[in-house]
């Protein structure tokens, strides 16, 4: 039995200059401090893609299914982003690998700079479009929040800062992270604020109500003294 060996090369000028002209909007747009990520294609079986830690890929290069080169454009495009913001993501950090919130804030952020490139901001289809639930499947921990409609909500937000900043698209990785873990102590946090917030809520109620107690009074005694005036005035009339 004979044993197979492969070794990965350099794709053909051909295949190389192709893919470099579609993806150079998403190169530029991106702002890479040490230039993008490489790209390798491959047999990838179900997988449109994947980009493995540093420790199996120590040059943080993504790896595209060969499938890929009789795909659109924007296809393209949209696997590699994906790709290269678990990338970026896998030389921070602090972070964690998988679909949750700072790699959907990271892919919706780069995405927006690809959209607004200006040989692609007239695109019927936007690359943000492409995003799904896929995205944001590893949700934070059931005791914080697994809330989708605010993990959404915060990502957006904080894409939507970033985008349009001067940052690299590495930094926007370690700014994102270092935001989600704030955001996390916040959650952490909410119970004790939440109680701390009933707790001034009942006190500002009671503090209400002794006011309308001692406005009544206060009107009562007005009431009353108000009366006795007329009265007075109308004895001395009398006499």
């Amino acid at each position: 039995m004979n044993l197979k060996v492969y070794q990965v090369a350099p794709a053909p000028d051909r295949t190389s200059q192709w893919m470099s002209r579609l993806l150079q909007p998403v190169i530029e747009a991106a702002k890479f401090e040490n230039g993008p990520p490489s790209l390798e294609l491959r047999q990838a079986g179900q997988w449109s893609g994947w980009a493995a830690p540093r420790d199996m890929a120590p040059d943080g290069r993504v790896s595209l299914s060969n499938l890929v080169l009789f795909q659109s454009a924007r296809c393209i495009r949209s696997v590699y982003l994906h790709e290269v913001g678990h990338s970026l993501l896998h030389g921070v950090k602090g972070a964690t690998p998988g679909h949750d919130c700072p790699f959907f804030a990271l892919s919706v952020c780069l995405r927006m700079r690809v959209d607004s490139h200006r040989q692609l901001e007239n695109e019927t289809v936007s690359l943000v479009s492409e995003m799904g639930i896929y995205d944001l499947s590893d949700l934070p921990p059931a005791e914080l929040s697994q809330d989708v409609g605010r993990c959404i909500s915060w990502s957006i937000e904080v894409a939507t800062q970033l985008a349009a900043t001067d940052l690299s698209a590495e930094a926007l990785a370690r700014e994102i992270v270092a935001r989600y873990q704030i955001w996390l102590e916040a959650l952490r946090d909410r119970p004790r604020l939440d109680r701390i917030a009933s707790r001034k809520a009942q006190s500002q109620r009671a503090v209400l109500d002794r006011l309308k107690d001692r406005l009544f009074v206060s009107n009562f005694v007005a009431g009353i003294s108000g009366s006795l005036l007329v009265l007075i005035m109308l004895m001395m009339v009398a006499r």
